[in-house]
Order: C-alpha cells, then sequence, then structure tokens
C-alpha cells in the first residue's frame, strides 16, 4: 500500500537515517538527531504546523471526491472530457486507478502518520505548547479515520509510525477496532484539558482545533456507528457550551470578509500572501463557466474573471427546496440561483453551450477579491471544515431517539435562519431531506447517503444524462451512453482501495465490485 509501505517506509527510514549514525559510528552532517528533535515549542510547533497543513490540503482534496459522488451537482466544466476524473466519480464509473481516490487515502494515512510522529516524539508534560500538540494529533488521527472508515470500510490500522520491512505489509483491520482507535484519540484529546476553547462568539481561534471542535467530531464517530446517546451527549456539551451560534446572513457566511464567524468550528485559513500561495483550487473549480458566459459590464468586476464551471447545481437539489420553502425561499436563494433569475439580476447570457441544468451556486461564488492575481485556482476564500449548522443537525438526529423534544428544538434553529416553516414533530426523513438542503455542496451527503441506506435510490442514475445550458437559455439532454453508470447496490457504499495499494501489499483485500 503506498503510503503504509511507501510514504511511512520513507517517513521510517527518514528517522533511521536521523537516528543511526552507520557502520563507522560517524556523525552526519545536516542531519538531526530525532531523539534531540522535538524539544523546543518552536521544534514542536513546526511540527504541528506542518499537520495543520496537511489536513487543509486533504480536505479540500476529500470536498472534491466527495461534492463529485452525491446527488447535488453534475460533473459540469467546460465540455464533455474536459475533467474525465471528475466525470467518473460524478458518473461511478471510476476504477481502483483513480488518482483523486488515492491521493485521498494517501493524504489521510499521511496525516496519520504526521500524527503518529507528533505522538511518539513530543513529551506533552514539558511545556502547554506540547501539551496542546499532542492533543491536536490525536484530533487529526480521529478526524482521519473518520474518512477512512466511512468512505473505504476495513483500512488497515496504523497506530504508530512503521519501524521495519515486518510492519509495512499491513492487512485490512475490523470496524471494531478502528472506530474504537478513533474514539480514543479523540476522548484523549477532549479529557487532556490543552485544546482550547472560544472566549466569544466572534473568537477567530477556530482556525485551531478547540476542545469543542473535537467534541464535534467525536460526535460524528458516534453517529457513525448508531451510538446515538453517546452522539447526543457529547454534541450537547458543544451547543450547551454557549459558544456558537448561526451567522446572521446564510448566502454571506462563506465570504472572506467574513472567516472565522460566530457559525465556524474548524475553518482553515487561505492568507493572502504573494510568497507564500496556498493552492485552494477547488473554488475556482466550482465557480461558474465565465468563458462561456457574460454580464453587464458593470456586474463583472465584482466576481472572479474565470472560473471552470463545474459542480453546478442539479434540478434534485432545486426542487428538494422548493419542497420546503418554495421558489421565493430565503435559504434557496442565497444557495443556488436559475438561470432566469440571474439573467434578470445581474445581466447573466449564456455565450457558448454548457454543462448546465440551468442552475447556478451563490453561496460558493466566488467574486474577484478572493483570488490572487486573477488566477482562481489561488483562491484567498477560506476552507471550513465543519460549521455549527452541521452540530446542530447531528444533534437533531442523534436526539430523535434519545430526547425528541430536544430533536425539535435544534432542528428550528436551523429552520429560523432558513425562514422556513418550524415544526412540531421530527422524524428521520425530515432531518435528512433538511441536512442536504443546509449543507450542500460541504462534503457531507454522500456519507449521509450510505450510512442511511439511501444512496441507490438518490444516484442509481448518475451518469445517464448530461444536461446542457443553451444560448437562449433552454436546457437539453444528451444520454451519455455509458455502458455502466450510476451507484451499484453492494459496491459503492465504499471507495476502492487504490490499485497502487495492492500491488505493494498483498495483504490488503480490495472492497467488492473492484
Amino acid at each position: 500500500m503506498n503510503k503504509l509501505s511507501l510514504t511511512l517506509l520513507v517517513g521510517a527510514a527518514a528517522i533511521s537515517a536521523a537516528s543511526c549514525s552507520g557502520n563507522l559510528d560517524i556523525d552526519e552532517h545536516g542531519v538531526t538527531n530525532i531523539s534531540e528533535y522535538y524539544k523546543t515549542d518552536a521544534e514542536i510547533e513546526s511540527a504541528g504546523a506542518s499537520l495543520y497543513s496537511d489536513l487543509r490540503d486533504q480536505v479540500v482534496n476529500g470536498l472534491i471526491i466527495k461534492d463529485a459522488i452525491d446527488d447535488d451537482a453534475y460533473a459540469g466544466g467546460g465540455g464533455r472530457g474536459d475533467n474525465s476524473l471528475i466525470e467518473q466519480l460524478d458518473e461511478f464509473t471510476f476504477d481502483a486507478e483513480h488518482s483523486n481516490i488515492s491521493g485521498y487515502f494517501q493524504g489521510l494515512y499521511t496525516i496519520v502518520h504526521d500524527a503518529c510522529v507528533i505522538l511518539e516524539n513530543v513529551d506533552p508534560s514539558i511545556s502547554p505548547i506540547a501539551k496542546r500538540t499532542v492533543s491536536e494529533a490525536k484530533v487529526c488521527i480521529g478526524y482521519a479515520y473518520f474518512e477512512l472508515i466511512t468512505l473505504w470500510g476495513n483500512v488497515p490500522l496504523v497506530d504508530h509510525v512503521l519501524k521495519d520491512a515486518s510492519e509495512y505489509q499491513m492487512g485490512n483491520s475490523t470496524p471494531e477496532k478502528l472506530w474504537a482507535y478513533a474514539e480514543k484519540n479523540l476522548t484523549e484529546a477532549i479529557a487532556s484539558g490543552a485544546l482550547p476553547s472560544k472566549t466569544s462568539f466572534d473568537d477567530n481561534v477556530t482556525w485551531r482545533i478547540t476542545k469543542e471542535a473535537a467534541q464535534a467530531i467525536l460526535g460524528k464517530v458516534y453517529l457513525w456507528q448508531g451510538k446515538n446517546a453517546e452522539a447526543a451527549k457529547v454534541l450537547d456539551e458543544v451547543i450547551n457550551s454557549g459558544k456558537y451560534k448561526l451567522f446572521d446572513q446564510y448566502g454571506e457566511m462563506l465570504d472572506l470578509a467574513n472567516k472565522h464567524n460566530c457559525e465556524s468550528v474548524i475553518e482553515f485559513d487561505h492568507p493572502v500572501d504573494y510568497s507564500n500561495l496556498t493552492l485552494n483550487f477547488l473554488n475556482g473549480m466550482a465557480m461558474w463557466r465565465m468563458s462561456k458566459l457574460s454580464m453587464n459590464a458593470d456586474q463583472r468586476p465584482k466576481y472572479a474573471a474565470d472560473g471552470y464551471g463545474f459542480f453546478p447545481p442539479t434540478k434534485s437539489l432545486y426542487d428538494e427546496f422548493l419542497s420546503v420553502e418554495g421558489a421565493d425561499g430565503y435559504r434557496l436563494n442565497q444557495t443556488m440561483r436559475t438561470y432566469a433569475q440571474l439573467h434578470k439580476q445581474i445581466g447573466l447570457t449564456v455565450t457558448e453551450a454548457n454543462l448546465n441544468e440551468g442552475y447556478f451556486m451563490w453561496k460558493t461564488r466566488l467574486k474577484s477579491d478572493q483570488i490572487v492575481m486573477g488566477m482562481p485556482w489561488f483562491s484567498t476564500r477560506n476552507v471550513i471544515l465543519m460549521r455549527y449548522a452541521e452540530v446542530l443537525l447531528m444533534a437533531a438526529e442523534a436526539n430523535i431517539t434519545v430526547n425528541p423534544d430536544k430533536a425539535v428544538k435544534y432542528f428550528n434553529i436551523i429552520r429560523e435562519r432558513a425562514k422556513a416553516p418550524e415544526v412540531t414533530s421530527l422524524t428521520l426523513p425530515m432531518l435528512q431531506r433538511e441536512k442536504r438542503l443546509e449543507l450542500c455542496f460541504e462534503g457531507t451527503r454522500f456519507q449521509d447517503l450510505t450510512r442511511w441506506g439511501i444512496a441507490y435510490d438518490k444516484l442509481k442514475d448518475c451518469g445517464k444524462q448530461m444536461a446542457y445550458l443553451q444560448t437562449d437559455g433552454t436546457v437539453t439532454y444528451r444520454d451519455l451512453n455509458n455502458i455502466e453508470y450510476g451507484f451499484k447496490k453492494g459496491k459503492n457504499e465504499l471507495l476502492p482501495f487504490p490499485a497502487v495499494e495492492l500491488r505493494v501489499n498483498s495483504n490488503i483485500r480490495q472492497n467488492p465490485g473492484y
């Protein structure tokens, strides 16, 4: 397996090189002995910063994959074949060779490896920074394994830095051991007392992992296992902390001007630093395909000069909004807008037919002041891993069977901000629909669909047709003629283990169907 047998092998080899002086016992020049490193706060902070960088990068990679395999968006792009990797994800024609899937799998194990390096080499007793960094590493492990378990299933359990060749051929673990390991790391981090907490609603500490963020991730781990009572308890603690509230303007909560707002639980910065540009390709990918559109001259300077048109929203998502809020719904119109609306509001016109069903994302629109030097792949808009709305919805779901009145209370907090009708009772189907609307394009939908057992019903026709928005504003559909397409039961509940991993590790069993 690449990251276990290659990346972690390289890591182990580097550690070995740093800690051994060779047969002649001659000190190596320019190499720091690892036993002498991680001793100062500066060195420990450096290791923690590297781990945060890993986490930020993988959150973006995960969003690209997970937004492509749900029912909220098409692959889109400039035309058929513009990005075949995203098309394969969207249409469920991918296999074990898919590079995005391999990259995310490997990236998550990089997080695990770097976190284990910290756990094995940082003494938490030497300073508050050391104690906090160790706790942050444990939270990162918990998050990485949540993603690995829910997307790949019985992955290998790596709980230390692999030291020699006998450890590189690790086989599949079991759900019980994997979930227990995630829980252990998260609960220890929360109990450590080392993680910070927000001091006010708008405290921008959410760029760092807080105690409440760790609790929210633990609640998610419990919920996915069906441990509703445990999930309800820990998520209630986040809510009762009084440190979060929903941001008033739904359509502006992702704006750069509102970063680290009162709703942010974990958020990663992409600073405006010309000497240290951070690649955030996702925002540019999801922006409208501006090369095939035009708008009024006074509007053009407000938006990114270019965008790639990937992930255009589906009519299915729009219709779901209509069923809850109606065409004039506040949250609907702050989330997405029709071509007819934008034609009237900003003079949007189609100059060349493009892959779109007539709907445009609004809450993720990329403004001109959110890119660097006119390049949408260098977006300065932050990436949010979790916001308070997700905490409320998870707590509402957990409490459906634990405390129904509390479930309704949390649910109606979401409804109030959405300016949608409040409810007096709550069922799981109602919760499922609400979560789709509130969190669309935020990377939660696919894992929810598989957990709820409704993925086939929602995704079985993905890849059957492609929608084209024509220059006159009408939409036409074309059969893609895929031999196979759409979600297959017994297969697509999980992603394939990357083929590159199996080629170097014969002990991993591939997931069914691949």
